[in-house]
């Protein structure tokens, strides 16, 4: 059986044991290996878990009060970049920003009184009521 292989790199700055059908792998801080893909994606799930873990009690230890709103901002930002990061992936780029209200111009405008529709349908709605039809 072939399967696609992907590095893995351990990214933590301690040594991560992972463990794969009862038998513990041992990757050492900083060290990339490569395994089968399916098991790259098992080891990275749990090697975030840990440095985010970590990351959590470390900042329960400097304030024991902090909020559960907080305590989840903490386990999930940034996890999808660490996993790139562990397996060596691109960063995926910048998502365009959003229009706003003035960048959006409709195309669904009557020429009667200048109503702007957000679709054709839309237009055809207001069509049967706008008071500057003539009939």
């Amino acid at each position: 059986m072939d399967f696609e292989t992907k590095a893995f790199k351990n990214v933590d700055n301690e040594d991560f044991i992972g463990k794969w059908d009862a038998k513990e792998i041992i990757i050492k801080a900083g060290e990339t290996r490569h395994f089968p893909e399916f098991l790259c994606f098992h080891l990275a799930k749990h090697l975030v878990m840990k440095i985010k873990n970590r990351e959590l009690d470390e900042a329960l230890e400097k304030d024991p009060t902090l909020s559960e709103v907080a305590q989840s901002r903490i386990l999930n930002g940034g996890v999808e970049d660490l996993k790139r990061e562990i397996l060596n992936e691109r960063p995926l780029p910048p998502e365009p920003p959003l229009a706003t209200k003035e960048e959006v111009k409709p195309k669904f405008v009557c020429s009667h009184c200048g109503f702007e529709a957000k679709s054709e349908l839309g237009l055809k709605t207001h069509l049967r009521s706008c008071k500057k039809v003539k009939v």
